[in-house]
């Protein structure tokens, strides 16, 4: 059995309103939260909460998928949300 090649991902944190947007068109038109009824700007307002840290992962330059860390309350850094573009260039490890 031959294993996929290693592709590693580059994480770097949220740094502008464009990354914001791009993932708040990612969430908002993917599961669960099209069933969650959570739009463009409910998902882009989560995303830019203070009290929110967002990571962003990269894979050959392309973004393929972002996560949400919670800093509030007494469970403070859980991740709230996990998004990753089903079609994008990311390895089937990061999709599953």
């Amino acid at each position: 059995m031959t294993s996929a090649p290693y592709t590693p991902l580059r994480i770097r944190r949220i740094s502008t309103k464009d990354d914001a947007e791009r993932c708040a068109r990612m969430m908002s038109s993917s599961e669960p939260w099209i069933t969650l009824l959570r739009d463009y700007d409910k998902c882009l307002e989560v995303l830019q909460k203070p009290d929110r840290e967002v990571y962003l992962a990269y894979c050959r330059d392309e973004l393929v998928g972002f996560l949400i860390l919670n800093m509030n309350g007494p469970f403070a850094g859980y991740i709230q949300s996990i998004c990753v573009e089903p079609a994008s260039g990311a390895p089937e490890s990061v999709q599953s």
